[in-house]
């Protein structure tokens, strides 16, 4: 996990930090808030994913003929880039999970008129 987390480059640090200043915010906030902050966090992170892969495709684009077997770098570049996307999509899709069980238990129930 550690090599494909260095392999992935910058945006793997990116998604990290979004998913943790996301749960202590989230933390933080009043109850009634907490879902809407872990909602937008799994947005972010998926959206510094995405933006980690596009990076990595440029960079991959622009020099994987620089090498003496460009098709097998261009594999690799590839499957580094890749990184990025699966981890956005761990660390989204958990923060997305998280702020649907949030709003689901902080629903209260309305008294019906008697």
């Amino acid at each position: 996990m550690i090599r494909q987390f260095h392999e992935g480059g910058a945006s793997m640090a990116l998604i990290l930090v979004i998913g943790a200043i996301t749960a202590l915010v989230a933390w933080r906030s009043p109850q009634a808030r907490q879902s809407q902050v872990l909602a937008c966090g799994s947005l972010l992170a998926i959206a510094a994913g995405m933006l980690g892969m596009a990076t990595g495709l440029q960079m991959v684009a622009a020099n994987y003929q620089r090498f003496s077997d460009p098709l097998a770098m261009l594999a690799t570049g590839l499957r580094e880039l890749s990184y990025n996307g699966v981890f956005a999509a761990i660390v989204g899709g958990s923060l997305a999970i998280a702020s649907l069980v949030r709003a689901a238990t902080s629903v209260q129930p309305q008294n019906s008129p008697q």
